[in-house]
């Protein structure tokens, strides 16, 4: 797990430098390595897949971060629960995307 750790700290610095396919790579490294470990339906699988949306959202590839984005909140509300703060701020992550996409009914 400190290797996915690794891959989403580097995903996260590439996006924070703007450098989205990189980011993106990272983000798709760190995803495979938790759905082995831990299995498709972890939390913490959850966390890579949101982290790998905001990823494609800053990308301009929204329906990839949306799919993302709903993995995520699938994931989340069953084993966290819909009022769990991880879940709300997914919720926010994928009403973003759809406001990026100018999806605004489902925003």
């Amino acid at each position: 797990l400190e290797t996915a750790s690794t891959y989403d700290n580097l995903g996260n610095a590439y996006k924070g430098c703007g450098k989205y396919d990189k980011a993106i790579e990272n983000h798709e490294r760190c995803l495979t390595i938790k759905v082995k470990t831990l299995g498709p339906d972890h939390p913490d699988t959850a966390s890579a897949y949101d982290s790998l949306g905001n990823a494609y959202s800053n990308s301009g590839d929204y329906d990839d971060a949306i799919e993302c984005h709903e993995r995520c909140l699938a994931i989340e509300s069953n084993t966290l629960g819909p009022d769990h703060l991880s879940t709300a701020s997914t919720y926010n992550n994928l009403g973003n995307a759809y406001n990026n996409k100018g999806d605004y009914d489902k925003a």
